[in-house]
């Protein structure tokens, strides 16, 4: 075996091995929720507006689940956000903390997607439910419904002793 063809069957081992590694899927959301969803009343969508289609549908399905309905004179406000900024963006910031949002920049050219509900109950101002979840991603495919499904997600039980 010569020289060349060593290398050829080495490189073809590597990349046989390698394989698997480019299809891994991307880590799974980070949520953080607070607060419970209000089980009954109405609800309207503030000047946020509503997310991206998909996620909008996710989220006034699960409102309606809950016993919540749109109308014009709400009980509750439901405010969402969602964002995609540019991969090379990040926050300056003197004490940098695990705040998605205070992350420096990505070297790697992906990007952070974050979505984010809030309810607050319009008679008190009182916020009584808030929910986000982000992610790594790449490309430039909409992520936003995957987001608002895993914000919405209620928490796992923790086993009853």
């Amino acid at each position: 075996m010569t020289m060349v063809d060593r290398f050829l069957t080495l490189a073809a081992t590597a990349s046989l091995l390698l394989l698997p590694l480019g299809g891994c899927a991307a880590p799974a959301p980070v949520v953080r929720s607070s607060g419970t969803v209000p089980g009954e009343g109405s609800y309207g969508f503030g000047d946020s507006g509503a997310p991206p289609a998909a996620a909008a549908k996710l989220l006034t399905d699960q409102l309606a689940q809950r016993g919540l309905t749109p109308s014009d004179s709400p009980r509750y406000l439901v405010q969402t956000e969602y964002s995609r900024p540019p991969a090379k963006t990040g926050t300056l910031v003197a004490d940098r903390t695990d705040a998605a949002w205070q992350r420096a920049p990505l070297k790697s050219g992906g990007q952070v997607s974050r979505i984010s509900v809030s309810v607050t109950e319009v008679a008190t101002g009182t916020e009584v439910y808030r929910t986000s979840a982000w992610q790594r991603t790449r490309g430039k495919a909409d992520d936003s419904a995957l987001l608002m499904q895993a914000a919405l997600t209620p928490p796992p039980q923790a086993p009853a002793r």
